[in-house]
């Protein structure tokens, strides 16, 4: 009995050794894949927001974005997996609009499903209700991992998914007409790095996807069973225990905010913010991001950089890596503990490819205010920013708005004081997209004395390439005088 107790011991240990090495070789793997990674969706986020780039470059900078997006949740998959296997899983519920959830998984996967040649359509089984109580982010995952799947084996024909709410529960169904599961092969994909089916669909993926999403569903509570015929595709089904915060009629999805152009500050000047990264896309990418909405941005190479620049600068924010070879982040964190900048301490906050919940704690228990994890995602940047700093954002203004503001400043019929002629030239020029002899004509028009303050703005959208805000203008030129 004994020696039986202890070969378990052994076992277990030899069990947990190799538990950790695994936790430690797929945090690694996450940090060094989130390394190009972080380039990737930077320089999309910025080809997107960038006003000289024609409407059909920007879509194809939203489907790089897309695509890293995906990719980015490939690697949590393979980290969630890590962290449900060790028992560090945590489920946050958080009421969520049902609404607004299908709406982003049809655009997702809806440009997918076409470009394969294939229908992606919703069916609601019941009304849902406006907005539910769980963990949305575990809710999305399996929903993404489910579709995902669905795409990967289906050549031809639909997906459907199908969504219900009934006695407590919330209800999904995504059925494909795919090539379908062998019945001796249903358990089987279920199971880690298991993929089932002809070779060509193999080398898609990494077989973790239906494991992670069957051990979340059961981290949650709930339940899910597949129905599949080989050839004729299949059925995945989907109970989660969810709490109604409100019903259809009592909440709406909430509008996007539109983009943030610019901030206030009562301090009377422009925020200086200083970045401390040894990579240097990483610091070019965090730059163009902010620079643009009026920060002064500085940058640090090393740890021993940021150092001197933060008694040299005297930032209002620092944005710091932890991972730097020499001296690392940790190690400024404390020098600056122990030799505080003249001006005082700023928020800090810790930029790192770590994606582990630890490692946001090690990081606030080493000082820092908050913790951002790379690949850097703009919205998170601009909140912690507002969080952290006293500032109040500006909002790019709809074309509503800014036709509004157009229609005020013209009085009567004279619109902003051009004239019918002055009126349709530009017109003209907006409608058939001629932006630098629409750039040459509004020049004239401010060489002339009483220019209209119209002409001015004009002239700022047409430098800008701002072709949307330029023809939101058209119903103004158009006008015919009173």
């Amino acid at each position: 009995r004994q020696r039986a107790e202890a070969e378990l011991i052994r076992v277990r240990e030899a069990a947990e050794a190799v538990n950790r090495a695994k936790s430690t070789f797929l945090s690694n793997m996450s940090h060094e894949l989130r390394t190009p990674l972080t380039a990737i969706m930077g320089f999309a986020q910025l080809m997107e927001r960038a006003p000289d780039l024609s409407e059909k470059y920007r879509s194809q900078a939203g489907q790089i974005k897309r695509g890293g997006d995906y990719l980015l949740t490939l690697i949590n998959d393979i980290l969630d997996l890590a962290k449900i296997e060790a028992g560090r899983f945590e489920i946050v519920p958080a009421p969520w609009s049902t609404a607004t959830f299908i709406q982003e998984l049809g655009l997702m996967f809806r440009t997918r499903a076409e470009r394969q040649g294939l229908v992606f359509r919703h069916e609601a089984m019941t009304p849902l209700p406006a907005q539910l109580l769980c963990d949305s982010k575990r809710l999305r995952q399996i929903a993404i991992n489910l579709l995902g799947n669905a795409a990967k084996f289906t050549e031809k024909g639909e997906i459907v998914l199908r969504t219900g709410y009934a006695q407590g529960s919330l209800q999904l169904e995504v059925a494909d007409t795919g090539v379908g599961i062998a019945a001796d092969q249903v358990a089987a994909i279920f199971e880690p790095f298991q993929q089932t089916g002809e070779q060509r669909f193999k080398v898609q993926g990494t077989g973790l996807g239906l494991s992670i999403t069957r051990k979340l569903v059961a981290t949650m509570g709930g339940e899910i069973t597949l129905e599949s015929a080989l050839g004729q595709g299949s059925t995945f089904r989907v109970r989660l225990p969810a709490e109604v915060v409100s019903t259809l009629e009592e909440s709406r999805p909430p509008e996007a905010s539109p983009p943030v152009i610019g901030y206030d500050t009562a301090l009377g000047r422009p925020l200086r913010l200083l970045v401390a990264d040894d990579i240097a896309t990483n610091r070019e990418i965090l730059r163009a991001l902010l620079e643009p909405l009026g920060f002064v941005v500085a940058e640090a190479r090393s740890g021993q950089e940021c150092l001197a620049a933060m008694r040299e600068q005297r930032p209002d924010l620092l944005l710091l890596d932890l991972h730097m070879p020499e001296m690392d982040g940790y190690a400024v964190l404390k020098a600056l503990g122990e030799h505080p900048p003249p001006s005082g301490m700023p928020p800090v906050i810790s930029v790192t490819a770590g994606a582990f919940a630890e490692d946001r704690q090690a990081a606030l228990d080493a000082g820092c205010a908050d913790h951002l994890t790379k690949p850097v995602q703009l919205e998170n940047l601009l909140a912690i920013l507002q969080a952290q700093l006293p500032l109040h954002w500006h909002h790019e203004r709809s074309p509503d708005q800014d036709a509004d503001q157009v229609a005020a400043r013209s009085g009567t019929g004279r619109r902003c004081g051009l004239t019918p002629k002055q009126r349709t030239v530009i017109a003209n020029l907006i409608a058939g997209g001629k932006i630098q002899p629409l750039t040459n004509y509004l020049q004239q028009l401010l060489a002339e004395p009483d220019c209209p303050d119209l002409a001015e703005e004009l002239l700022a959208l047409a430098k800008s390439f701002n072709i949307r805000k330029l023809r939101a203008q058209l119903p103004n030129l158009t006008a015919g005088d009173d």
